[in-house]
């Protein structure tokens, strides 16, 4: 979840996708001879046949819910429940940098989130590194494109920031992000479609992390023989300290103004997340709040957009934080990046830390 904030035009629910660079683009709607086109974290935008959007996406034709595109000097026909992934974006998968492992991926954060090319299955997919999911989560376009068969899936609720859904449960024969690769892996089939698979704790819990501020680093853990977290003897008395939940989240107390708060450790959601309940305990002044419009797993959520004075977890305090308010109540607050982008972060497989940088 998080602060996607586009509008849905048209054919409400339907993403058709590629990947053009290292951005995505995402066809929202159709009206006549132009189509709604999203491109990365850019806002909407209406595109006639022969013109192009400022990162260069042209639009070629457009026939009943079709839609040709040039990208990088391609031609890419979007059709429902199609998504492909760029040639160039499969070349940057599993690259390193130097003093690095081989096999470290190095994702550069963009407008608050991280994006990777990788494959499900054999097949090339998109993926948001989010650590506020239990689970890899797919929309059902996704899912047909990558032939998961929900005939016999179990079914069962998810809960996001627009309230709860119906998925189903699958298990993923493979999932590959360079030079990791897991097998069986727990993954939830949503209702609606979206333009990126979330990479959710069901992958990241195998996986070293490391941000450092503008990259994250993905490595494979290598568990020391006595099990014990290798990151503790680098401790400092204001570092945050969290273990991981059997549920495979990272739940921590903190502060909020002067209230208190339980936070969820969320990399997928671009601002700190508060439901309307905690809302009002926090005394949030809503009525000049601007509203907007944000995207969720289960759907568009309405939210307020307001300005935290301060958010506190242990050691690490920062002021006039970026927050969005939801319409519905949450059983805790999603410490998103408006906050996590002004901390290093590490995960070693059990404990995360958060440190403030310097």
């Amino acid at each position: 979840m998080g602060k996607t904030l586009f509008c849905w035009l048209a054919l409400p629910g339907l993403i058709f996708a590629i990947q053009a660079g290292a951005a995505g683009v995402a066809v929202s709607g159709i009206f006549g001879k132009k189509a709604v086109l999203v491109v990365g974290d850019a806002a909407p935008r209406t595109v006639a046949v022969g013109q192009s959007t400022p990162e260069g996406v042209k639009v070629l034709e457009i026939s009943g819910d079709t839609v040709m595109v040039e990208v990088d000097g391609r031609q890419e026909r979007l059709r429902i429940g199609e998504q492909v992934v760029s040639r160039e974006g499969l070349r940057r998968e599993g690259s390193s940098r130097e003093g690095s492992s081989g096999e470290d991926i190095w994702i550069e954060e963009s407008s608050g989130r991280f994006y990777v090319d990788g494959h499900i299955n054999s097949r090339p997919a998109r993926f948001k590194i989010d650590t506020g999911a239990s689970r890899v989560l797919i929309g059902r376009s996704d899912a047909r494109r990558l032939g998961l068969n929900l005939a016999t899936a179990q079914r069962g609720r998810n809960q996001s920031a627009s309230g709860p859904g119906m998925v189903w449960f699958v298990k993923l024969n493979r999932v590959k992000v360079g030079g990791i690769e897991r097998t069986n892996v727990d993954a939830s089939v949503l209702e609606n479609d979206m333009p990126y698979i979330l990479l959710g704790m069901g992958f990241l819990r195998h996986v070293e992390m490391m941000y450092d501020g503008s990259r994250l680093r993905l490595r494979k853990i290598r568990f020391p023989a006595n099990g014990a977290t290798r990151i503790g003897k680098h401790s400092r008395s204001e570092d945050v300290w969290i273990e991981m939940s059997s549920g495979g989240r990272f739940y921590v107390e903190g502060h909020i103004n002067r209230g208190s708060a339980r936070f969820k450790v969320d990399t997928g959601a671009t601002r700190v997340a508060i439901g309307q309940s905690d809302a009002r305990r926090l005394g949030l002044d809503l009525t000049r709040a601007q509203r907007d419009q944000a995207r969720t797993p289960n759907g568009p959520s309405m939210v307020w957009l307001v300005k935290l004075d301060r958010v506190k977890v242990g050691g690490v305090e920062l002021t006039n934080v970026d927050a969005m308010v939801h319409e519905n109540d949450r059983p805790y607050v999603s410490l998103g990046m408006s906050f996590l982008r002004h901390v290093e972060i590490i995960y070693d497989g059990k404990y995360m830390r958060l440190r403030k940088r310097s």
